[in-house]
């Protein structure tokens, strides 16, 4: 079975609600996504809530589908489905702000600690003159002959 592209990570809480008479197709199939064990075994403390409304007036009246997302830094946001609206767009809205998130998460890691990543052992200039890092887990390991994590053959 193929994996969605969704998941919990950095979500609180997800509330929805929606009217079986009036909800449109995208916040059923978006009940159905995230009620499953994948997207749940993301972020097990993420609590999804769904609420569905009934009333006598919701024959007559049409009652608004929502979708609130409760995010870990405490902001929220408000997704209202309207007709023709595909699941998607509802992803990737939720998508857009985890992003930004775990973005922000990793930059505040490069700050506190600006060395991360391979640091590279030599350079060498290939054609056209352009230069190439050469890279080792560890230069004491990196003997004659041998190949760097990069691949290129080091001295």
């Amino acid at each position: 079975m193929p994996r969605l592209g969704f998941t919990l990570n950095y979500i609180k809480a997800i509330n929805i609600s929606f009217s079986p008479l009036w909800s449109t197709p995208a916040i059923r199939e978006f009940v159905q996504r995230t009620s499953t064990k994948y997207v749940k075994s993301t972020n097990p403390k993420c609590e999804v809530n769904i609420k569905v409304v009934e009333s006598p007036d919701m024959v007559f009246k049409e009652i608004p589908n929502k979708v609130e997302v409760e995010y870990t830094d405490g902001t929220n946001q408000l997704i209202t489905p309207e007709r023709g609206m595909h699941v998607e767009e509802i992803q990737q809205a939720i998508l857009r702000r985890t992003e930004e998130m775990e973005l922000t998460e990793e930059l505040k890691e490069m700050k506190a600690n600006p060395s991360t990543g391979p640091m590279p052992i030599g350079f060498f200039k290939g054609r056209k003159g352009v230069r190439y890092a050469i890279y080792s887990d560890d230069v004491e390991s990196a003997g004659k002959g041998k190949r760097a994590k990069g691949g290129v053959k080091t001295k």
